[in-house]
């Protein structure tokens, strides 16, 4: 890799670069693009060359069988990390924000608190507001411009209500590769106060010359009983748009609940939607137990038609506002209020836009890919073509036309 070529990525549909006026107003042609983790060097020519390899197969079909993917991760971690584990416990995610919504959902409920190390990466405590969960910060202290932690402040803080760790290793954005023995102590202090442990490894194979990270599981053992490891490609290899990560997960028990649910989200619905969207949950429901379906209706007054339109094709729904617990029963999550559109997004990085299978002429799709949704579309967005034809260039969108066709992506899409 050549680290002093100067690559202009102006105006190639780059996120950190095409986007950072409209966001900051500061201009790609003067500012330094610093916002978004990707750098701008080429991918790695072996990559260059699999992908050239690919295109000029010329066909671009679902894609299945995961298994050399996943030995390809299980040689990484053994050869790299001297980590050894075995492809059943590997969870392909869309991405780990995406993979971190899941394990907050699978592994806490509603008012659970998550602990955060801060100042940590922002995205953690906004899955974690967005799930109706409470942030708990648990500051690093800054000595000799080194964070380092406070365990025994951490005691004073907690309050009994706390169920999870979000572990950054290496530390985003400080950079600090912790060592041995603090990651020890992080791992005692989650068995301690019987907390799960999630640690976000994405970073693992950035460190400096003739410096090690240590993986969590070989940093203490005794720990992979409540441990949930997450490691990825897209920061290792510069190839951050592939939205790909690993969850991985050697307890059996934590595996069960952790594949109980998978969230697919319909957006901005309108009648005769809703109920397309969940004859398509009724078709998924026998292969895909662990599903749950998200429907943000564009005008919520009409919760109660869509509660019982749902209920006589035989799906259990619950509205976003009931006092009640999601259940392992509930089908549809009907949210019926304004607002939080955007935060349902970061739990699923597959959507619905409605207003498109009817004449209406669509929904804006740019809030949704902006969170890196993958977008599914019906025929009528006579009203945002430009954009759709844009984000079909960019791979990231495609059209339906029947329950069948959104089944079989769906099913694509989630790995199944």
């Amino acid at each position: 890799m050549d680290f002093d070529e100067v690559i202009d990525r102006r105006g190639t549909h780059s996120s950190k670069w095409d986007t950072m006026e409209e966001l900051y107003g500061v201009s790609p042609d003067n500012g330094l693009s610093m916002w978004v983790a990707d750098m701008d060097f080429r991918a790695p020519e072996v990559i260059q060359r699999k992908l050239r390899s690919i295109s000029a197969h010329g066909i671009y079909g679902y894609y299945g069988d995961q298994e050399e993917y996943k030995n390809s991760i299980k040689w990484w971690m053994k050869n790299r990390h001297d980590w050894k584990i075995d492809t059943s416990w590997i969870f392909t995610t869309h991405g780990l924000v995406n993979g971190t919504a899941l394990c907050i959902d699978a592994f806490t409920k509603r008012g659970d608190g998550v602990i955060l190390f801060t100042p940590v990466y922002y995205q953690f405590s906004n899955l974690i507001e967005a799930s109706e969960r409470k942030v708990v910060e648990c500051p690093l202290k800054l000595i000799d411009n080194h964070y380092q932690f406070d365990f025994n402040a951490y005691e004073r803080k907690l309050s009994g209500d706390e169920k999870m760790i979000i572990l950054s290793s290496p530390h985003n954005p400080g950079g600090r590769v912790w060592t041995r023995k603090e990651l020890q102590e992080v791992a005692k202090f989650a068995m301690k106060h019987d907390l799960i442990l999630v640690s976000d490894e994405i970073h693992h194979d950035l460190v400096y010359p003739n410096k090690n990270h240590t993986v969590m599981p070989l940093a203490e053992p005794a720990v992979c009983d409540r441990l949930v490891m997450m490691t990825a490609t897209t920061k290792t290899f510069n190839i951050a748009g592939a939205h790909t990560g690993n969850v991985i997960i050697s307890n059996p028990h934590l595996q069960q609940k952790f594949s109980k649910r998978i969230i697919f989200c319909a957006a901005s619905t309108h009648q005769e939607e809703e109920l397309f969207i969940g004859r398509v949950h009724k078709e998924l429901k026998s292969e895909i137990k662990n599903l749950i379906t998200i429907i943000i209706p564009r005008h919520i007054n009409r919760k109660k038609e869509i509660l019982n339109e749902l209920k006589n094709i035989g799906l259990n729904s619950q509205l976003h506002t009931s006092p009640k617990k999601l259940s392992q029963d509930t089908d549809i999550y009907i949210v019926d209020t304004y607002g939080e559109t955007t935060k349902f997004y970061t739990l699923s990085k597959l959507t619905f836009l409605g207003g498109s299978l009817i004449p209406h002429g669509g929904q804006n799709p740019l809030e949704s890919a902006r969170e890196g949704n993958y977008i599914l579309y019906g025929p009528h967005v006579e009203n945002f073509k430009e954009v759709y034809e844009m984000l079909e260039k960019l791979k990231i969108t495609t059209r339906i036309n029947s329950i069948k066709n959104m089944k079989s992506i769906v099913r694509q899409k989630i790995n199944f």
